[in-house]
């Protein structure tokens, strides 16, 4: 009798104590205070047009696109395909999407699907900075320099 008496005194004083809660610190976050200036903006501009692939290769019109387009130093690439049906679609899409694509190849026979064709390189990486801020899925667009 004495050890089930022992057990439910034990039981009840177990049952109404309770476990202390350690109050939590507050997690304190410093603040930050961002301010957006104008000079801030270029800086924002020249990171992303650094971050541009550049890459030097003979290239040419391809046939039965417009010749003019030859005469130019910096071309905007949206896509490269060694098979001509596919950089052919690439084409067609990019013209649904308002772009006036024009179809290179270079010595090894790969197409190059270029949407800016000038003389200024900062043009083109301007026009590269312009693409991938409204066109996220083309945000591998590189920049081609042809060797004269």
């Amino acid at each position: 009798m004495k050890k089930v008496l022992f057990v439910i005194a034990v039981a009840v004083s177990m049952a109404s104590c309770k476990t202390a809660k350690v109050a939590e610190k507050p997690v304190v976050e410093p603040v930050v205070k961002e301010t957006v200036s104008q000079s801030t903006a270029p800086v924002v501009e020249n990171k992303i047009q650094s971050n541009i692939r550049m890459q030097e290769e003979s290239v040419s019109v391809m046939q039965g696109e417009d010749k003019s387009e030859d005469a130019f130093s910096y071309y905007v690439i949206m896509g490269s395909f060694s098979v001509k049906d596919n950089a052919l679609k690439f084409k067609s899409q990019l013209k649904d999407k308002g772009f006036s694509p024009v179809i290179l190849e270079n010595k090894t026979g790969n197409l190059r699907v270029s949407v800016l064709s000038t003389d200024s390189e900062s043009e083109a990486r301007g026009r590269i900075a312009t693409i991938r801020s409204n066109y996220p899925e083309h945000a591998d667009v590189w920049l081609l320099k042809k060797l004269k």
